[in-house]
């Protein structure tokens, strides 16, 4: 039987289920690839000759949801785990580049691997049948290359989401395009266009956050640049002063890679950073390349970007705040965190620490002695003002608006002195004490 896969108890009782009532059934794609990297899988998608009504029968007693009955796929609900399950079948024409047009059942599990996208996905294993692998597949995951099933135009002219998904998997992998697969994906890098955006986003943002994202983006440029052309101009542009050592392009890739706590939001900042470089660049009297306010139009293109892929708004919003601060952290001492902290989210200044940090390790190793000193200082007074519960805030502030008006102040000029006197206490100028405070007002006027 050669490859025996180690399935878990839920799994177990879906495939006996099936094979029970007579008929085949198949882990299939991606959870017998991980198995076979020694992986952990926690998705295991299985395809058996049942037809939907068998599988609702069969099935009658958990929780069914009809994922996509036209296509002859549901998600069934066991012990609390989800396995969705799709009847063998070929597919039509693909006219919207997203959905077979009509899809034709099937009885033989060959004719349904035939129509997978990559051959280490065109796997499959049954308890009882076996390991099944009529694409090589086994032999593509060994060689780490990423292969397309078949004639590599007409995967990628069914679903031009397969070329992007091409990069994601080898970002997630490691592995490499093979060759005929990567030609026949330029070939037809103008049908991206055609792709729904929110599906553009989803699959790059699983790109932007895979282990091997910056090997990935970096060997297939082409393609991450024709879905998010406002970032090609940093290819190639260089960064002529002490502190860089690598183009914009790489160093952002490189910023990625020194990334210690990749999430989506952080990802996306981190690739968004500095993407405004190229238009600001000059040359300053010190004869070195400079990139004044870079920081303004990174930010304009990130909302553009994001806004395009009909990113969430929330997604949007703590970006940019990201995109806008990363180069302006380190030097305001804590002041310049304490308003960041009464204008922004705790989490937000929390995520701009990371970002900075990966930004810091894509300099120059002159630029890390320069500036590592004082990320490592501002740090420092941010984790005192947290832990020791500082007043960067009006409700942290030791003292409220009843107790101004108390010292016979109204209306507009309450609020203006809880505002001035919070400055005061935010710049050190006094502290957080309310004899202090009312003092001070007192002095103010």
């Amino acid at each position: 039987m050669g490859f025996i896969m180690d399935l878990p108890d839920n799994l177990k009782y879906i495939l006996s289920a099936l094979e029970n009532a007579g008929f085949e059934a198949y882990v299939v794609g991606g959870a017998v690839r991980d198995k076979l990297l020694g992986v952990n899988c926690e998705d295991h998608d299985v395809t058996t000759n049942a037809k939907t009504e068998d599988i609702l029968r069969i099935f009658s007693d958990c929780k069914i949801i009809p994922t996509g009955l036209k296509h002859g796929t549901v998600t069934v609900i066991y012990n609390g785990s989800s396995f969705e399950i799709t009847t063998f079948r070929s597919d039509g024409e693909y006219t919207d580049m997203r959905h077979p047009d009509k899809v034709t059942f099937v009885t033989n599990i060959n004719e349904d691997l035939a129509r997978r996208d990559f051959t280490v996905n065109s796997m499959a294993y049954s308890k009882t049948l076996g390991f099944i692998d009529v694409f090589n597949g086994q032999n593509d995951l060994n060689e780490r290359t990423l292969r397309a099933v078949g004639d590599p135009e007409k995967r990628f002219e069914e679903d031009a989401l397969r070329i992007i998904r091409a990069v994601r998997f080898a970002a997630k992998l490691g592995f490499s395009i093979e060759e005929n697969t990567l030609k026949a994906a330029y070939k037809k890098l103008d049908n991206l266009s055609k792709l729904s955006v929110e599906r553009v986003f989803s699959e790059l943002t699983l790109t932007l956050c895979a282990k091997h994202a910056p090997f990935a983006l970096d060997k297939y440029r082409k393609i991450f640049f024709a879905v998010l052309p406002e970032l090609s101009a940093m290819d190639g542009c260089e960064q002529y002063n002490r502190s860089h050592s690598y183009n914009v392009y790489e160093h952002t890739l490189k910023a990625l890679e020194s990334c210690e706590n990749v999430t989506p939001i952080i990802a996306w900042a981190i690739i968004l950073h500095d993407a405004g470089k190229p238009f600001t660049r000059i040359v300053g009297e010190d004869g070195f390349q400079h990139f004044p306010d870079h920081w303004i139009v990174s930010e304009e293109i990130a909302v553009k970007v994001l806004t395009r892929l009909k990113a969430p708004k929330a997604f949007i919003d703590e970006v940019r705040f990201l995109v806008l601060y990363h180069d302006n952290l380190l030097l305001g001492g804590k002041p310049y965190l304490k308003r960041l902290l009464k204008k922004y989210k705790t989490s937000y200044i929390d995520d701009l620490f990371v970002v900075k940090k990966a930004d810091l390790y894509a300099h120059s190793e002159f630029g890390i002695k320069r500036f590592e000193p004082y990320y490592e200082k501002s740090l420092k007074e941010y984790r005192e003002i947290i832990e020791n519960d500082e007043c960067y805030s009006f409700d942290k502030l030791d003292i409220s608006g009843d107790e101004i008006k108390a010292l016979g102040f109204s209306g507009k000029k309450v609020g203006q002195l809880l505002g001035v006197a919070l400055d005061a206490v935010i710049d050190g100028k006094i502290p957080d004490e309310k004899d202090k405070i009312i003092e001070f007002i007192k002095n103010y006027e």
